[in-house]
């Protein structure tokens, strides 16, 4: 990924990390997307995934971070489920606008691998809402995600 004039930008950190015991390959992506000075961030991103994820062998991949929009809980993007709940990740606002998505190499008979909340993901989430002084303008967001 690169960033020039008249070429699709975003901001992203990219790594592959393999599970010692198991040899699960995951692919994780954070994000920071931009529409107004961007050409199909999402787009790109999605597209690059398709080759990368594959291309390196990993079973599993997750992307999400500060997405600038919203969507609607449960639905799936290019192939990517978010958890099946929405709450406000901006202060000022009340919009949910950081997401996480993932998706994982269906078996014949899976079901689609699908984020979710759990009582340690929650109390992340509810610790970046008392910090004090704030640390960002957004508040924490964090899901489980079953590695196949």
């Amino acid at each position: 990924w690169r960033t020039a004039p008249q070429v699709p930008y975003m901001a992203s950190a990219v790594v592959c990390a393999k599970h010692v015991q198991t040899g699960t390959r995951v692919l994780v992506v954070s994000v920071h997307f931009y529409d107004k000075k961007a050409h199909a961030p999402q787009q790109t991103l999605l597209q690059a995934l398709e080759e990368r994820q594959f291309g390196l062998g990993c079973h599993t991949a997750i992307w999400g971070g500060d997405c600038n929009r919203s969507y609607t809980p449960g639905q799936a993007v290019g192939g990517f489920a978010c958890a099946p709940t929405a709450r406000p990740t901006r202060h000022a606002s009340g919009k949910a606008i950081d997401w996480i998505f993932a998706r994982g190499r269906q078996q014949p008979g899976e079901s689609q691998l699908v984020p979710r909340r759990t009582h340690a993901t929650e109390a992340f989430v509810r610790s970046t809402w008392e910090a004090r002084p704030l640390l960002s303008d957004h508040f924490g967001e964090a899901v489980f995600v079953p590695l196949r």
